[in-house]
């Protein structure tokens, strides 16, 4: 595929992760990978994952996922060809905080199995930098970009990756209207492999 079309009018994988915390011993305990294209979510991967490993209260707090909801959930490696077959579509990837969710992904996935030359975008990281909203927010949460682009966000619907993934979908076409893809909001998936 041509790289060389705007963020509004190619197909592009929305990425979520929920994890048991922040370190590099953290594990992804939830994942949404969506497939949209301009105003269109055209298929969607979702599942809760076992993390093999304690989830944070910290990390509870933020998603409310609890080790009993994740107990009999599939590990991470049962669900890793789902994944994978995305992953390897011939499409850019979106992520809210790309480098975190990257990360908490490539350690599931061996190296030589990792796409490269991906393009990707970091909503978070393009949203301090370069987009006006900057100077009305300053956390730059996800509902926050929601609301500046003005698209109907429930903020009661809880934050899971299914719903970020979906909302993020939704923001991308309206925050990155007429910018190209190859440009420089962009990175090469490998970068975070590092």
């Amino acid at each position: 595929m041509s790289y060389d079309i705007t963020w509004d009018t190619i197909p592009f994988l929305s990425i979520d992760t929920e994890t048991t915390g922040f370190a590099k011993t953290d594990r992804i305990c939830e994942i949404a990978i969506v497939v949209a294209q301009g105003s269109r979510i055209l298929e969607t991967f979702h599942s809760l994952v076992n993390p093999e490993c304690p989830i944070s209260s910290g990390a509870m707090a933020v998603h409310g996922i609890t080790e009993d909801m994740v107990r009999d959930a599939p590990k991470f490696y049962e669900i890793k060809s789902k994944v994978l077959d995305l992953l390897v579509r011939d499409m850019p990837w979106v992520a809210h905080q790309m480098i975190f969710d990257a990360r908490m992904l490539s350690y599931g996935i061996e190296r030589s199995e990792w796409p490269l030359d991906v393009p990707t975008l970091c909503t978070l990281d393009f949203s301090k930098k370069h987009h006006p909203m900057m100077k009305l927010r300053p956390y730059h949460k996800l509902a926050d970009i929601a609301g500046y682009c003005q698209i109907n966000y429930d903020p009661t619907s809880g934050h899971n990756a299914l719903n970020d993934a979906e909302l993020l979908a939704r923001i991308v076409p309206t925050m990155m209207r007429g910018r190209m893809v190859r440009g420089a909001y962009t990175k090469l998936s490998q970068d975070w492999l590092k």
